[in-house]
């Protein structure tokens, strides 16, 4: 078991490390250093660990279960999949197969040999570099010419500051030309469209039957994929837009500038959600090829502007503004990495465990139900919070970092003068409008998820029903039904329903039954009880 242990992670570390260091070399571009552990993340995810429909063939789950990095599914269908008893995971030995060392092997011998060639790289780059530094000092070259600029040049040129609108669209536009350069959208976006269209040609139903897939069960069941997917793309693309200026050496220039902090960040902010405008595009293309090729369901647009659009572009808001947030208190681009990537698997982590509400849900991880004979009825209330809150909360992300953005070089003095109670109650005073609405919008969704028929309230009412009554009457003699009699009437407008009925009740006990309990709903109102006809007040 301490060679599984140790094999498993050791050899896929060293090959995303080494492919990744090789990649960043080659490049020179930060977020294509993320690509391929990203990819095989989401490759694992939604291929290789839990995919596993009935036709699938005995080979090609062999081939899944030795190419995943994790050697999670190998481990599941070898060892796991099939209960062999508590004797043999106590007493019997896990033993490894040839071909799954020879494969962690390979994933180990991958990873070093991208090293070795990012070695030779540097070493032909240096070698070159030498060359050319001698070459320089050898030749001899005219003094350059006394350059005297025109003194006009030098005079200053008064402007008028930019309004906050025309600045943010003027940022706005010279950071969507920027990211025409951009690799990551040339590699994430066929690396999506191939997710959801492999997603949803192998997706299966009751008895593995194939499931026609319509736009509105098309948009609701990508959400979690697409939000995973540009949630993580939006996190380089924000940090390397806000870090762009620095590291080009520009920024004692930029920051110069008369332009407003709020239309730097805004602009910034809006042209990297453009790249989510060009995942969903992307995303709707796959959708369209998947019911294209099933060929049985119309194709429809208003089920992907009501899900995307109302639903998934917050998230994205939100989210940029968050990274913003973090840039702009941290100042640093490594450190910016680490805050979002550490939420990111916080969150997820109590989403894994059932630990999220409406109020907590930030990206309405598996909350999106689309039914194609309503519009989120049973949801729309809490859905509507839900957004409002998190679009009011990026406003209040984006306004803190307008305030924290690093323009100037940081004053410890300054610094320490800010952080004085006074000085502190006067900054969230002034800071009133923006925090007031968010706070006011998830303290009427947090009521709702208290009162709600899964909260604290009906939590305690369950555990003190199940004292006073499940307790008591668990092992007491109870009569059997034999027969059923109901009228039912439904009124989805309400999302109410009325029933009327009778049960018919056999004591197939040996003695008579005195007493006998009836459980009753906690959401059952106006209630009459009737026994042989004659109307009755149960205890």
């Amino acid at each position: 078991e301490q060679g599984l242990a140790w094999l498993m992670p050791t050899a896929v570390m060293v090959f995303l490390a080494g492919t990744s260091l090789l990649v960043g070399t080659w490049t020179k571009k930060p977020v294509l250093v993320f690509l391929l552990p990203t990819a095989l993340l989401l490759v694992s995810i939604f291929f290789l660990w839990d995919f596993s429909p009935a036709w699938l063939s005995q080979a090609w789950n062999r081939f899944l279960m030795l190419v995943d990095p994790a050697g999670w599914r190998w481990l599941n269908e070898t060892w796991l999949k099939v209960d062999r008893g508590v004797e043999f995971y106590n007493a019997e030995f896990v033993g490894l197969d040839a071909s799954f060392v020879l494969i962690r092997i390979a994933f180990a011998a991958l990873g070093l040999a991208s090293v070795g060639l990012v070695q030779v790289r540097l070493e032909r780059t240096q070698r070159a570099s030498r060359v050319t530094a001698a070459s320089a000092a050898r030749a001899t070259t005219a003094a350059p010419a006394e350059v005297r600029p025109a003194l006009g040049a030098l005079e200053p040129q008064l402007a008028t500051p930019p309004t906050l609108f025309a600045g943010i669209v003027h940022v706005a536009r010279a950071e969507l030309a920027e990211l025409k350069s951009q690799p990551g959208l040339y590699i994430f976006v066929p690396l999506i469209l191939l997710q959801i269209i492999g997603t949803f040609l192998v997706k299966t139903g009751a008895f593995d039957t194939p499931l026609l897939v319509t736009s509105g069960t098309a948009a609701a069941g990508s959400v979690n994929t697409i939000t995973l997917c540009v949630c993580l793309l939006l996190t380089f693309y924000t940090t390397e837009s806000l870090e762009r200026e620095r590291a080009r050496g520009l920024a004692p220039i930029y920051y110069a500038t008369p332009v407003r902090s709020a239309s730097i960040l805004f602009g910034k902010t809006l042209a990297n959600c453009a790249v989510a405008g060009v995942i969903l595009l992307a995303a709707f293309v796959a959708c369209v090829i998947v019911q294209l090729v099933q060929g049985k369901v119309a194709i429809e647009l208003a089920p992907f502007l009501i899900t995307w659009g109302g639903l998934v572009v917050p998230t994205f808001v939100v989210w940029s503004a968050f990274v913003t947030l973090a840039f702009a208190l941290s100042r640093n681009r490594y450190a910016t990495y680490g805050i979002a990537l550490g939420v990111l698997v916080l969150l997820g982590w109590f989403q894994m465990r059932d630990q999220i509400t409406w109020a907590s849900n930030w990206n309405l991880w598996g909350a999106v139900r689309w039914s194609d004979f309503a519009l989120f009825e049973l949801t729309g209330r809490q859905l509507l919070l839900n957004r409002l809150a998190y679009l009011a909360l990026a406003v209040f992300f984006l306004a803190l970092a307008v305030r924290a953005f690093p323009r100037r070089g940081r004053d410890t003095a300054s610094v320490l003068e800010r952080l004085k109670p006074a000085r502190l109650l006067r900054s969230a005073l002034a800071l009133a409008p923006f925090w007031i609405p968010p706070a006011a919008l998830f303290s009427v969704l947090a009521l709702d998820v208290r009162d709600g028929t899964q909260g604290s309230k009906a939590e305690k009412a369950g555990l003190d029903y199940w004292k006073k009554n499940v307790l008591t009457w668990k092992d007491a003699k109870k009569p059997t039904i034999t027969a059923l009699q109901e009228e039912l009437e439904l009124d989805p407008p309400r999302h109410f329903l009325r029933s009327k009925g009778a049960f018919t009740l056999l004591n197939d006990q040996q003695e008579p039954i005195a007493r006998f309990a009836v459980t009753r709903g906690p959401h059952w109102r106006e209630i009459a009880w009737t026994l042989d006809g004659a109307k009755i007040e149960p205890e």
